[in-house]
């Protein structure tokens, strides 16, 4: 990062700081939200897909009993949403990748029903924008023609997101994923995904966001060749998830030449399971 960027980036997180912090959810149910997103960053360190669905299982059982009466509703769109996107990297034996894409599908649908009905009531929280967006990427990326419709919703859904909280650690990365991918002529660009992963990192307040934001910075820095930046934030990752297996096998791949974004781009293609319902 250039001294420039930084004080910049030093500069807008000062002031942001200073001018939001209102939420729409109560406190408990914040609360829950970063236990899920600490969750996320523990699991990479889990011995097989059984555990981490089993602590995902419980977790989200516990999380539905804890929720205020108050956000019962858009609650439970929440955690519904994160228990979809949990579970989806640990596939289990008897998984229907079919029924899989349908429940990302319905969940869209629900999330998306949510907004359109409280759009003008100020009541949507920044995770409901954040998750929707999450949950239609999920859903978008096993299908071309899902990707054309759906594409530009999902950086809609998180600039209202980070209209809410400019702070916001992983909508900051996840709209820096939609530039990093993007095409210059649809407004992406790799220069703006990176200001957004520098924000992300810079803005991060729990484990679980410590550890995401560092880990996708340093494959920014490791696509632009800046081999200390990249080292000294895989070191930050690793101290916050130690035994991280997802951490090995980036290295992994990062020691073949390939960065974590173009792992992801060869990865994803097109899902022959796919059924385009909307």
């Amino acid at each position: 990062m250039t001294k420039n960027r930084f004080f910049i980036l030093c500069a807008v997180f000062t002031f942001v700081s200073a001018q939001f912090s209102a939420f729409a959810l109560m406190p408990q149910t914040e609360k829950i939200i970063d236990g899920f997103l600490n969750l996320h960053a523990e699991l990479t360190a889990e011995e097989s897909n059984e555990i981490a669905r089993s602590k995902i299982e419980s977790y989200f059982e516990s999380a539905k009993n804890l929720l205020p009466n108050e956000d019962a509703e858009q609650g439970m769109l929440l955690l519904d949403s994160l228990h979809l996107m949990e579970s989806e990297p640990y596939p289990i034996d008897g998984d229907d990748p079919k029924a899989k894409n349908r429940a990302f599908g319905e969940q869209m649908k629900k999330n998306e029903a949510f907004i359109s009905a409280h759009e003008d009531d100020g009541s949507i929280s920044k995770w409901l924008y954040l998750f929707t967006g999450d949950v239609t990427s999920y859903y978008m990326t096993r299908s071309v023609a899902s990707t054309f419709r759906h594409g530009m919703r999902v950086k809609k859904l998180y600039e209202l997101a980070l209209k809410k909280d400019p702070l916001l650690t992983n909508a900051n990365i996840n709209i820096g994923n939609w530039y990093f991918y993007a095409p210059r002529i649809f407004g992406g660009g790799t220069d703006k995904a990176g200001d957004c992963y520098e924000l992300a990192h810079l803005s991060a307040r729990t484990k679980g966001e410590r550890y995401m934001s560092a880990l996708v910075l340093s494959q920014f820095f490791f696509c632009e060749k800046q081999n200390d930046q990249y080292e000294s934030l895989m070191n930050e990752a690793k101290k916050e998830v130690p035994n991280s297996k997802e951490i090995a096998r980036i290295k992994k791949f990062n020691a073949q030449g390939i960065s974590l974004f173009e792992y992801n781009r060869k990865k994803s293609g097109v899902d022959e399971h796919q059924e385009d319902e909307d």
